[in-house]
């Protein structure tokens, strides 16, 4: 978060609170020097007192969270909500004029759809047929041989009969 004071005087005594959600936040990683407590909604921290001189602007200061792995798959929105404001002894964290001194920021958090890879198709298992192929012999020439002779030898005498 930036913040700083416009103002013409030093903020004496200035406190930054941020409240950061817990329903997807897991933990505070780093609070950037600030005291962390917690309720049952919020992550709650808070800088201690400082003085901030007047013109000073650009000042920040850095939160790292890390988020629950339970957030909705598409878009989450998570709302911080930071304030500042002076503490007077004894009477806690005191503003002027909240309207000014209360800013929140939207972080959107896109979690895609869950890519399931592609079945992987069953195994092919690869059969290799042989056939016990038996080798020509002689014989076997010599039947096809004599058979076409008988064929041809018939063909010729039906045919010389009917001429």
């Amino acid at each position: 978060m930036v913040y700083g004071n416009t103002g013409n005087a030093t903020a004496v005594g200035t406190v930054i609170t941020d409240t950061v959600p817990k329903k997807y936040v897991k933990e505070i990683i780093d609070a950037g020097g600030g005291v962390i407590t917690d309720d049952e909604l919020n992550w709650i921290i808070r800088w201690p007192a400082e003085d901030i001189l007047a013109h000073t602007v650009g000042l920040k200061k850095t939160v790292t969270v890390k988020l629950t792995d339970d957030i909705p798959v598409g878009t989450t929105t998570i709302t911080n909500i930071a304030e500042i404001g002076f503490e007077v002894i004894g009477f806690g964290s005191l503003t002027d004029d909240p309207s000014d001194n209360r800013s929140s920021v939207d972080t959107v958090v896109v979690v895609p759809e869950e890519v399931v890879p592609p079945e992987e198709p069953a195994p092919v298992e690869i059969v290799e047929i042989t056939e016990e192929v038996l080798p020509f012999t002689g014989l076997d020439w010599t039947l096809f041989l004599l058979m076409a002779l008988v064929l041809i030898g018939s063909g010729m005498l039906v045919w010389r009969k009917s001429t």
